[in-house]
């Protein structure tokens, strides 16, 4: 069983690139609960390694790490609605001041392992803290990860959301490069967009809410998502996926011929 405490109540942002249905019934999504877990009947230790596909260097649940900024930067600000990042480069985001923050790794639920970061900032004599982490929860078809994200700004609301990524394939400058400050021509004055690189593509993201509390399952293409007993267990009903599942239907995977 997958407990844990974290977020709200801000607006719920679904990715157009995937279509989500969902069941209501909450008696049988305890009962698909249950009945997931006793045939499953293993600990977080025991299971199986994860899948990644053949061009991933940089991971969710071992080392080196996907840096959970990344995965910040992918989220959508609780002030916002609209999804303004959906993908970053995975190959050459490492070592950069942009993603420099030390990774905390921590015990998430069970023994999942839950990766984070703190912040501090300075505003006038003040400082404010906050602290962004992910854990990995199951992977769906065609290679989609969900994540479960918690966001905490330094006051009372731990807001926590789905994140569902993916890796895919992309071309950048040629390989002779030396990046953003100087490129590399041949003779006819052309600049080639051959260098291959590993992008993380975001595909959806769902809130969950403040302080949630519950459990999470993915089994298959379906993430089910329990009943909250947590903190405002009784409200925004209408807002929160509370005793519901859905399913993901995904687009084709992606390859890298490379």
């Amino acid at each position: 069983m997958k407990m844990f405490a974290a977020p709200s109540i801000y607006p719920i942002a679904v990715a157009c690139a995937m279509a989500i249905s969902f069941t209501v019934s909450a008696q049988d999504q305890r009962s698909n609960v249950a009945q997931f877990k006793q045939e499953t009947n293993e600990s977080v230790a025991q299971k199986a390694p994860t899948p990644y596909p053949r061009e991933a260097t940089f991971f969710f649940d071992k080392p080196p790490y996907v840096h959970p900024k990344i995965i910040q930067e992918l989220s959508i600000w609780i002030s916002d609605q609209e999804e303004a990042i959906v993908s970053i480069n995975l190959s050459e985001s490492y070592g950069t001041n942009r993603f420099h923050h030390k990774i905390n790794r921590k015990t998430g639920r069970g023994d999942q392992i839950r990766l984070q970061i703190e912040d501090t900032q300075l505003f006038g004599t003040v400082e404010a803290k906050s602290s962004f982490s992910y854990e990995l929860d199951g992977v769906l078809g065609s290679n989609i990860y969900v994540l479960s994200t918690f966001d905490w700004g330094g006051g009372s609301g731990i807001f926590m959301g789905l994140v569902l990524v993916r890796y895919e394939c992309g071309f950048g400058l040629g390989a002779g490069s030396q990046g953003f400050y100087a490129i590399e021509v041949d003779k006819k004055n052309l600049v080639s967009l051959d260098r291959s690189r590993v992008l993380l593509t975001k595909m959806a993201e769902i809130a969950i809410g403040d302080r949630w509390l519950g459990d999470i399952e993915v089994d298959g293409d379906t993430i089910i998502v329990s009943e909250n007993i947590g903190y405002r267990n009784d409200d925004y009903t209408d807002i929160i996926y509370d005793r519901k599942s859905f399913t993901i239907q995904a687009p084709p995977e992606s390859t890298c011929n490379y």
